[in-house]
This record gives C-alpha cells, structure tokens and sequence, in this order.
C-alpha cells in the first residue's frame, strides 16, 4: 500500500470520528504545533508498519466466497458461547449473577423431530452475595467486589467451553471475548479460593486441593482441557478496549529481521501510548478487505516488565499459560478489525474464513452473526435483575427481623427503602 492510500485512510477514518477520542487527547495535552503533526506521525507510523509486513509475508488474504463456502460447511456443527451479567443494584450489598449461554447450528441442515439444526442451552450459572458468610461461590469474603465478579464472569465462560467441547462433537467453537485472559490481577493476597463444589462443576472433576480451587490454577486447568479437546477453538475481540500488544509483538520482530532499530522504536512506542493508538486502529489503516495478520504467539500474560510483576505466590502457575495464537482479520472496507485468539497448532486459514464468512451474513454487520444471537440469548434481562435485587432484599429483611436488634433491623427497612434522592444521601451543610 502506497503512502498516498494510508494518508486517504486515515482521513476517512478521522472524518469518521474514528481517532475523536485520541484528537481530544492531543488537544489537551499538546501544541497546535503537535496537534497538526498527529496525522503525519500516524502516517509515518502505519506506513512503517505496513510496509514490514507485506514485505516480510505478514498479511495474507481470505476470499469471501458465499455461494461455494455455506454449501461446504453443510452438516458441520458450530458452537457460540457469551456470558451475560445482571446488572443489580443494591445499597450495602454485592450481589452476583452470571449465566452463560450457547447456541450450535448446523448450516443448511432441515430440522426433523429426530435432529436439530439449532440449539440454545444455559450451561453455566452462578448467583451469589459476596458478602455472605454462606457463600456458595467462594471460600470467603473479598473487598475488591469487583476482581471477584471479573474472575467468575471469566471462569463461568471457560468452565462453560470445557463441558461444551466434553459432551458435544464440534467442527469449531467461538466464544465472545479474549480466549485467554490475564490473570495476575486475581492473585492478590487474600483473593479467596472457590468451594470445591464450584471447582467441580468448572472443571468437571473432583479432589481439587485447597490451592488448586484458586481463580488461576483452575483457570489454567480448564483451558489445558480446552486445548486438548482437539476443537478448534477461539475468542473474537470486537474492541480491543485500546491495548497495543499485538504491535509490541510485530515491533520486535522488526528488531530482530533488522528493520527497525531501538530509538525508533522507542518514538514509535511513545507516540502511540501518548495518543492512545491501540492494535485495531493501526491495523484499520493496513488491513484491506478480506485480509488479516498472519498470526503470532502473544503472551497474555504480559511481556517481560509485567512478567516482573506477577504475584510470587503463583509465578509457577502463570508461566504454564498457552500462548494466544493472535490475528486481525478485516471483514469488510468500513469495519474495524476484528481480534482472533486461538491456541497455538490450530488450522488458522479455516477459522478465520469462518470468522470471515459468519461476520458478513447480515448487511451493515461486521461481527460473527452467531456470537450476536448467542448474546442476546445470554444477557440477562433488567427484569431479572430487578428480580435477583428483590430476591436479596427479601433475604436481608430476613435476617434482620430474626434479630433482637431494633437497631438493625430500622438500619436494614431504611436502608433498603433508600434512593439516590432520599435523605441518607443527602449532603450534609
């Protein structure tokens, strides 16, 4: 691609309000000087990129083919899995609910009463109050609610993964989301173990050790079993939420093929973190339709700075962690790239023309068709969590009138009763 194609993409892209949010950033850190020049740098920039990676075979192509490719794919089996959280609010307590859900189909297979061509199923559920005693989900109470509702989104969605791939024979299984996530974050002290009857239904066995309950040892071992299924399996990242691994990656293989030295690549590497530049911008300005990164291994679990980082208490399990085998596939001309993970050994070129393929079956839609319909199907409803929060409040009035307290239970019917304009929350003059 010539510079004159890249300078035309990024004014497409700017007029499209695609980098509003990084113009902002520069004008309200930099000069007008600088502010003018933010275009140029990303030009050189994408430029340089580009350029490394037509010349060294790093971008290859798909051929979007409907007419043959569906008539291939029928009797085929396809597996999508999201998970959805309920969105409860409630005063003075943390009520967790996730479920997550999958569909499988069948491509151009007639549904009869003795085979389906579409399946819908709720294989996971949690619900919980993380600050109960009781709890069902975890060995004990955290004060960082929000690690602890992270951790069991992530875990309920792999756990889910590992009893699909276990029971179902699938040609491919693509789950919304990053396949592997970081982990360190939930290796803070204290952060607690799940119970053992948890840590069976994740993992799908028994005589878990205390330590091997903890979000990241079970992790590892649900997704070892994911790898091991032999099912092509992987997550499909619509926002990237703005992170530049993927370009650290290709910025040191330009270091060692000789194509860039260190204090470019340092300008290049402050440029980018200055503007907020992610992966899926740069690669929007590269990627033509139809094409994609040829996949590289990243590490998830950070590169060596971060790797300094880890909680010492669980180096030896995060160092074990499969690689996220890595592309950037671009559905269509209008449409950001999408981020592909899979485990390393996967025949790529198949499951992206899939992600290819299933992304361009609705107009003005870029995204993995089977992934939106198994959203919908996951997500819980505002009702449902207006009916978890009644649940909760029923069960803490409860409690608090098999009190003797007068105290406690006037704290919990006002408490409960309260609202953002009521006089608890009232500023006090």
């Amino acid at each position: 691609m010539d510079e004159d194609e890249v300078q035309e993409r990024i004014e497409t892209r700017i007029s499209l309000g695609h980098f509003m949010a990084n113009l902002l950033r520069a004008a309200g850190a930099d000069s007008a000087e600088a502010q003018e020049s933010f275009a140029e740098h990303l030009r050189h920039t994408a430029r340089l990129l580009d350029q490394f990676l037509r010349d060294d075979g790093g971008i290859a192509r798909i051929e979007y083919r409907p007419g043959s490719y569906w008539p291939e794919q029928k009797g085929r089996r396809y597996g999508f899995v999201d998970g959805g959280v309920a969105n409860v609010a409630l005063p003075g307590a943390a009520p967790l609910a996730v479920r997550v859900g999958s569909y499988l189909v069948r491509p151009g297979v007639e549904e009869t009463e003795d085979e389906k061509r579409e399946e819908f199923a709720i294989d996971m559920h949690m619900v919980d109050d993380l600050y109960d005693p009781s709890q069902d989900i975890y060995d004990d109470v955290f004060e960082d609610v929000t690690k602890l509702r992270d951790a069991a989104r992530i875990i309920a969605e792999a756990g889910a993964c590992r009893s699909i791939l276990e029971r179902t024979e699938l040609d491919a299984l693509l789950v919304q989301g990053p396949l592997i996530n970081p982990v360190s974050p939930y290796g803070t002290p204290g952060f607690p173990a799940y119970t053992s009857d948890k840590a069976r239904k994740l993992s799908g066995r028994t005589g878990h050790a205390e330590k091997e309950r903890h979000f990241i040892p079970l992790y590892l071992e649900i997704l070892e079993r994911m790898k091991q299924s032999g099912t092509t399996v992987a997550g499909v990242v619509e926002r990237d939420g703005g992170g530049r691994r993927f370009i650290k990656n290709i910025l040191d293989r330009m270091i060692e093929r000789g194509k860039l030295d260190n204090a470019r690549r340092v300008k290049t590497e402050k440029f980018l973190k200055r503007y907020g530049l992610s992966d899926t911008q740069l690669l929007d300005l590269i990627l033509l339709e139809g094409e994609y990164v040829v996949p590289i291994p990243v590490n998830r679990q950070g590169d060596r700075n971060e790797q300094n980082k880890w909680p010492a208490d669980w180096k030896t399990w995060i160092e074990r962690f499969p690689l996220a085998l890595t592309s950037f596939v671009k559905p269509s001309e209008r449409a950001q790239p999408l981020r592909v993970e899979t485990f390393e050994g996967t025949a790529v070129e198949d499951l992206l023309s899939l992600v290819l393929h299933t992304s361009r079956l609705l107009p003005r839609y870029a995204f993995p068709v089977g992934l939106d319909v198994v959203d919908r199907f996951a997500k819980v409803p505002n009702w449902m969590g207006r009916q978890i929060a009644t649940g909760h409040k029923v069960n803490l009035l409860r409690k608090a009138f098999a009190t003797d307290d007068p105290k406690v239970r006037d704290y919990a019917v006002r408490m409960l009763s309260a609202t953002g304009r009521d006089w608890l929350y009232r500023p006090k003059l």
